[in-house]
């Protein structure tokens, strides 16, 4: 199995959620609201679900991280809930619970998130500046 960069990971997560918030932040886009879905990046896959959870996962359906979103406007809260053993060997510890704020811009269909506050590195790296495109 092919390790999952933690950077990577995150970012999937954060540009799906950029996505879907940048409908209501009276811009050009003609969206009301964040879109949930699947978003990839890569070998990467970010799937925001309707409930508020998201799961990020591997195009080949290998899980590395769960979570909770809140989409604000063009701002999304992320909090990892479950992080695979193999991502946390990676980091070198986990962000369970860390709070990380971001701001998304979606243009056509990529999104992208930008850091507010992200008190976890690895989430931080691997989400900021990273483009995620819908899949359809």
């Amino acid at each position: 199995m092919k390790h999952v960069n933690r950077v990577t990971a995150v970012v999937a997560i954060a540009c799906a959620l950029l996505t879907a918030g940048c409908a209501s932040t009276g811009g050009a886009s003609t969206a009301s609201a964040f879109q949930p879905g699947k978003y990839q990046n890569g070998e990467t896959v970010a799937i925001f679900n309707t409930d508020g959870t998201f799961v990020g996962t591997t195009t080949s359906g290998n899980e590395w991280v769960r979570g909770t979103y809140q989409v604000t406007g063009n701002e999304v809260v992320m909090r990892d809930t479950w992080e695979s053993d193999m991502l946390r060997q990676q980091m070198g510890k986990d962000c369970i619970g860390i709070a990380g704020r971001y701001n998304w811009t979606l243009q056509a269909d990529v999104l992208t998130a930008t850091v507010i506050d992200d008190a976890c590195d690895g989430r931080r790296r691997g989400t900021s500046g990273v483009p995620w495109t819908r899949m359809r």
